[in-house]
This record gives C-alpha cells, structure tokens and sequence, in this order.
C-alpha cells in the first residue's frame, strides 16, 4: 500500500470531486494508487465516503480472484454486493469484484446497467466514486448515455465489409481497436456479423472523437477525469513475470483446475482470461510450469502494450511517470485540485 502524504489543516467542508478513473498498463500499480487515494480521502474529510468501481471484465468472476489479480485488501469485509471498510472519517465501498458465476456471461452493457445506479446513489450521498481497472471501454462509456448499440448502422460499410473473410475482418479489427478485439469472446472474434459491428462501432467512435471540440472535452472532463500510470514497458514485462509467479504458485492453478472440474459451462468471455488457456494446457500436461508461466506472462505483456497504444491515443489522460520521486504528490493534487 502507497503511504499516504501528511495534511496539518483537514478541510473542514465536505466537497464532491469529480469522478475519477485510474488507468494504465496491467501491473503498473493501479489497485495500492486507488485504495491509496481513497484512504487519503477520507483521512483528509473530502468526501463522506468513497466508492470505488472496478472496470475489469474478468475480476467480476467469483472463483478466479487470483488468476484475475482481483487484489482486495485484507480488511476489506463482504456485503451483500460489495466489499467495504469502515473507518473514523467514513466508509470505503468496492464494486465489481468476484460477483457474478463462471457460466455468466458479462458485456458492457451489464456493466453500465450494473455500474449507473451505484454512480447515482453515491453522488447522491456525497460520496467520492474512482473507477479503476483494466477495460479501457468501461472508463471510456462509464458517463455516455449513448451506448455503442445507438450507434447508427452503416449500410454502405456493411456491404464492403460483407465481401471480406472473418481473418480479414479480425485484422481490420485489430487495427482499428486491438483492444475491443481483445475483449471480444472466442465466439464473437469468429461470427462476421459481429465483427462488422464491431468495426462498424470503431469507426464510428474514431469520428466522435476527431471531431470533438475542444469546448466539448473540456466539458467532459468536468464530471469525469483521467490520471494514468506509467512505467519503462521493461519494468512492466519484469513486473508483470513477478506477479504471474506469485499467482501461478499462489492459487491460481487451483483456482481453474476446480472450475474446469466444477463447471459444465463455461462463459466464452471467461476463457479468453489471460493465464486461463497456458494453466489448462498445463493441467493437460502439455506444458510444464515454467513454459505456463513464459507463454502467460508474455501474453498478459502483448495485451499491457496493447493497453498503453490504446490509452495513449484517448486525449483526456493526465499521465504520471511512477520513477518521478514526486509522482505521487503531483498524483494527489491532481485527484485533489478541485478542493482548493
């Protein structure tokens, strides 16, 4: 956990900060930054309570938590649909974790559905809301009401992208969003159908936001904003092989050897889990632990790099070098400016 900065005059009215998603690369440190920034909140008296949601496609899934690096504190308590803490200054709320059976499947609809309600009470009650994780766009519709199913069809797209294979539509799709391919389930990566919606989806939103004003990002940074984590990618593959390590030899094997023998169904969604494949075909014996752990740790460092190509082209990202002695004071008055 980040240690949090020293503050001699805690406020002593209590403000609303916008809400703020904390995004970056697969282990870069994104969970110690949100549950780090929550504990100062509160600490500080800036808000009545803080709810953070996580933005993870996977982490929903009860049964993987460590396969998935659902990383809950240890004094975390669970809810009837959440986890939570309690302290002194207020009451620390954590949504979206281990939530939903491994047969389920899970979209961004759901997760708006799910996620808009929680938004509303928590800013009905004053509360601070940080969304973090993995899914760029889960940040990325988090306050849209135009869902990707309104976007309008185009009917002279779908007739030139009628005549291309699926292999061609895939590649057109990893081109124009690796990132919305990559979370796409088996099932969907191989229908044409859907992945002419797909690219049909990624172009248009590549329009929306050429087109955008600068009046218009400015506006929506007002109710929601962007504090991203950076690392060297070499740090971030040595990181990411520490972490499949501690996973592969801490549960995780366990974790998808008691699925696969637990559970008839499957959702497609949860077999494109990064680990999920390299831990089954060990558990097959068609590799041994450290081919799993190479093939895992070089597939999660392929997706980060994906994940940071994609972050980078979305405008509204304040980013933070994390070998800057002084990253995390600026990463405070950042996530703090609109209190003083």
């Amino acid at each position: 956990m980040l240690s949090t900065l020293s503050h001699s005059h805690p406020s002593e009215t209590v403000h609303r900060l916008p809400i703020i998603s904390i995004v970056g690369t697969t282990s870069v440190g994104k969970s110690d930054a949100v549950f780090s920034l929550a504990d100062y909140i509160l600490s500080h008296s800036l808000a009545k309570g803080v709810v953070i949601i996580s933005a993870d496609s996977r982490q929903v899934y009860k049964g993987l938590e460590v396969l998935t690096g659902a990383d809950l504190p240890p004094d975390f308590i669970a809810g009837n649909n959440h986890f939570s803490k309690a302290t002194q200054q207020g009451t620390i709320e954590l949504y979206g974790i281990a939530m939903i059976s491994v047969s389920d499947e899970w979209s961004l609809g759901n997760f708006l559905e799910y996620v808009r309600p929680i938004i509303k009470q928590a800013q009905a009650d004053n509360k601070q809301i940080l969304v973090v994780g993995g899914t760029g766009l889960y940040h990325e519709h988090l306050l849209n009401e135009d869902s990707r199913l309104s976007i309008p069809p185009n009917l002279e797209l779908r007739t030139q992208l009628a005549q291309l294979t699926v292999e061609e539509l895939q590649a057109k799709l990893q081109e124009l969003s690796p990132l919305r391919f990559e979370q796409m389930n088996n099932s969907d990566k191989n229908n044409p159908r859907r992945l002419q919606r797909a690219i049909e989806v990624a172009l248009y939103s590549q329009e929306i936001y050429e087109n955008e004003t600068a009046n218009q990002e400015t506006a929506a940074n007002e109710d929601h904003r962007y504090l991203g984590l950076l690392l060297p990618l070499e740090i971030v593959y040595e990181k990411i092989k520490e972490r499949v390590k501690i996973r592969f030899e801490n549960g995780a094997v366990e974790e998808v050897k008691n699925i696969l023998s637990h559970t008839k169904v499957l959702s497609p969604q949860l077999t494109t889990t990064l680990g999920f494949t390299e831990i089954q075909r060990f558990l097959a014996g068609e590799l041994s632990a450290q081919q799993c752990q190479e093939l895992w740790a070089q597939a999660d460092f392929s997706y980060s790099k994906r994940q940071l190509t994609w972050w980078k082209k979305y405008g509204p990202v304040q980013w933070f070098e994390k070998e800057d002695p002084n990253w995390y004071k600026n990463f405070l008055a950042s996530a703090t400016q609109s209190l003083t």
